[in-house]
């Protein structure tokens, strides 16, 4: 049982999505016997973990912040390596459990694995479409969907929040033993409890809201030339998009316009809960999906959702209740969806109510951990 089981867990990728992911995993499957090692870039990001120490004993290292420092911290993180060896030495830990990726221990991961089995966490098997420059390019191979690569290739055992990505796994992976938990909540206590109302929003609501980064597969660029295009389709609603981008303008030129409002920053969590509750409906024109918890959040506050008719959300929402799919890549098909979704009485509550559940979390990787130790 995993309720008595010796574990580490790791988190040393700081995007922001990995920082709630993690600590849902962390609480839905820690027990007081239990430690994590949190790498974070500054003092102020502990602040995304408040509250952790009540599921296990936590151990935050700071990454180094100097450009060749967080290099070298890619090939050799000495600091971490060291913390997890100590760990491993004084507790009798049992498993490593990956949830962040880890890239930075690619070089070391088959030592670790020798003392101790690591079930590793996949996010993205194959990597997502990016528009991204040569240097950012040279930068992904070298430093992450390399080391990525790498670690599935010397993993045992794996675990993915994703069935077609489970699918995909076994298929190209049949060395590995391969293990389907469901994906957990990113609603945290600061987003539950959250008040604030972003500052560029004063005043203004029941607006198409599109949350998260911007990458090129999110398809956000197909979301705003839709709004743009058919913005009389679509009035009085205003078109926010929340995420910070890699430039000014994202990937895709976005014109001085009232009816779109750009969040081009960090969202902090204190501002989420708003965001979403005065917002219309919300849209995920995503091109591609390996796995996401981008749902967990909209259905929280039971928003309305558009979602791209993508493989991994058809796993998470099939015929439930105030989502809906549609195909991004039709201007028209997107355009009169949204205009569905927003004319509906619908509320997806009940999707969270059923997907998004610490206990099933908990039963899923309370099954897995078993079998990897068994």
């Amino acid at each position: 049982m995993a309720s008595n089981r010796k574990i580490l867990f790791l988190a040393t990728e700081n995007a922001p999505g990995m920082r709630p992911y993690a600590f849902s995993m962390i609480k839905s499957t820690s027990n007081p016997l239990s430690h994590a090692i949190i790498v974070v870039k500054d003092e102020a990001e502990k602040k995304h973990y408040t509250g952790i120490e009540q599921y296990c004993k936590v151990h935050y290292l700071l990454r180094p912040s100097a450009t060749l420092s967080k290099l070298w911290w890619h090939v050799n993180p000495k600091s971490l390596v060291s913390t997890i060896n100590s760990i491993l030495d004084d507790n009798d830990i049992e498993l490593i459990v990956t949830l962040t990726g880890e890239v930075c221990l690619s070089w070391v991961f088959e030592k670790l694995q020798s003392r101790v089995p690591v079930l590793h966490t996949v996010h993205d098997a194959i990597p997502h479409e990016y528009k991204l420059s040569f240097i950012n390019s040279l930068k992904d191979k070298l430093f992450v969907s390399g080391p990525n690569k790498s670690i599935l290739k010397k993993s045992r055992f794996l675990v993915t929040n994703s069935l077609e990505q489970k699918k995909w796994l076994e298929q190209n992976c049949p060395d590995k033993k391969i293990h389907y938990c469901p994906f957990p909540t990113l609603v945290t206590a600061d987003i539950e409890n959250g008040a604030v109302v972003a500052a560029e929003l004063d005043g203004i609501d029941d607006y198409i809201l599109f949350f998260g980064r911007i990458e090129f597969y999110k398809g956000v660029h197909l979301l705003y030339n839709a709004f743009v295009n058919n913005r009389d389709m679509l009035k009085p609603h205003k078109l926010v998009l929340a995420g910070r981008g890699d430039n000014e303008d994202y990937y895709f030129p976005v014109a001085d316009d009232s009816d779109v409002i750009i969040l081009n920053r960090f969202i902090e969590d204190c501002e989420v809960r708003k965001l979403f509750e005065n917002a219309a409906v919300v849209v995920y024109p995503y091109i591609s999906a390996t796995q996401s918890g981008v749902l967990s959040i909209a259905s929280r506050f039971g928003k309305k959702i558009v979602v791209a008719d993508v493989p991994f959300f058809r796993d998470s929402a099939n015929g439930q209740e105030g989502v809906f799919f549609t195909d991004p890549t039709c201007e028209t098909q997107l355009v009169g969806t949204i205009l569905e979704a927003i004319n509906s009485d619908s509320t997806t509550q009940q999707l969270y109510a059923s997907v998004y559940s610490h206990e099933t979390v908990a039963e899923h990787m309370d099954s897995i951990i078993g079998n990897v130790l068994s």
